[in-house]
């Protein structure tokens, strides 16, 4: 159920904010968790996101380097691990 209220016009919902982007719906999800729903910081964290999913899958078959899976980005409870952005 989308929120209301002040502010919250400005709220992304994730099926707008994954088609916009590029992204799967769990993708985008991740996204406005870490960051909040915020049309401004999603959109400047899309572009981080997807270029660490191009890193991982480049690294995900190189030998001798422990290599991280793009589904790490779809483990459940991922977005909580990570702090919002502007949150230092």
């Amino acid at each position: 159920m989308p929120k209301t209220g002040p502010g919250w016009e400005q709220a992304y919902q994730p099926l707008e904010f994954a088609a916009k982007h590029g992204l799967t719906l769990r993708q985008a999800e991740i996204v406005i968790q870490t960051n909040g729903p915020s049309k401004y910081k999603c959109d400047l964290a899309a572009p981080i996101f997807l270029k660490a999913l191009k890193q991982f899958a480049k690294n995900r078959g190189t030998p001798g380097r422990q290599a991280a899976s793009v589904s790490a980005f779809e483990e459940p409870g991922f977005a909580q691990q990570r702090r919002p952005v502007g949150s230092d």
